[in-house]
């Protein structure tokens, strides 16, 4: 999985996908004289920073790529459909389906 560092931003290019990890530290820029009123906001970026950003669940050096991945409920739906018709088609097929191998 190739991986390039640029302007403060991790850029990561998977098959056809280019993630961009937008939270690296240095990767938000913050307000240089922040507003009283948004204390909270500012705490918030702080917890982010400190707690949460390399604590994400997966693992990025993983090399394990999914040969075939349905994203959405109606692609995963549509897709256990289909294997579900080609198991049955197997099932009612298997004898005719051995029936044409070679025996010397």
């Amino acid at each position: 999985m190739p991986a390039i560092s640029l302007l403060r931003t991790e850029i990561i290019t998977w098959w056809w996908i280019t993630y961009h990890n937008f939270q690296l530290k240095g990767s938000l820029r913050l307000a240089e004289h922040p507003i009283a009123e948004y204390k909270e906001a500012r705490e918030l970026e702080v917890i982010h920073e400190q707690q949460i950003v390399g604590n994400q669940p997966g693992d990025p050096e993983n090399d394990e790529r999914p040969l075939h991945l349905f994203l959405g409920t109606d692609t995963f739906n549509m897709a256990n459909s289909k294997i579900d018709m080609v198991r049955e088609q197997l099932n009612t097929y298997e004898s005719l389906s051995k029936s044409t191998e070679f025996r010397d």
